[in-house]
């Protein structure tokens, strides 16, 4: 491939449009709007409440959060609370940390409803 084709391909290349580098600080690279990260509803009495991340460049969220194992509110900040300890330089829970630090009126044994990850 010539310069010209890399500088096209560089440029033109719609995922590339599409990466981003987050900025709460973590430095990852997302791809926006793909709808390949994960989405998870939780559903309260009088609301629900979505979560949503972009996909991870290179990496995967399965990868971080173990669907299966991972039932309600409670256990995934129990999760991202203990992997931000134990992998402190881990980027992916520095991205997800602030969901610890504000878990607003959510009761832990709030179910969590996987619509995609």
């Amino acid at each position: 491939m010539d310069v010209q084709n890399v500088k096209y391909d560089q440029y033109n290349n719609m995922d590339i449009k599409k990466q981003y580098v987050c900025d709460c600080g973590c430095g990852l690279t997302f791809l926006q709007g793909e709808g390949l990260g994960f989405k998870i509803k939780l559903s309260l009495e009088d609301e629900e409440i979505v979560m949503i991340e972009d996909q991870l460049v290179d990496i995967n969220w399965v990868n971080y959060i173990p669907y299966a194992l991972i039932e309600t509110w409670g256990d995934l900040l129990d999760l991202i609370a203990s992997s931000v300890r134990d992998y402190p330089n881990d980027r992916v829970w520095c991205h997800l940390e602030p969901y610890i630090q504000n878990p607003d009126h959510i009761p832990d044994d709030t179910p969590l409803e996987y619509i995609y990850i």
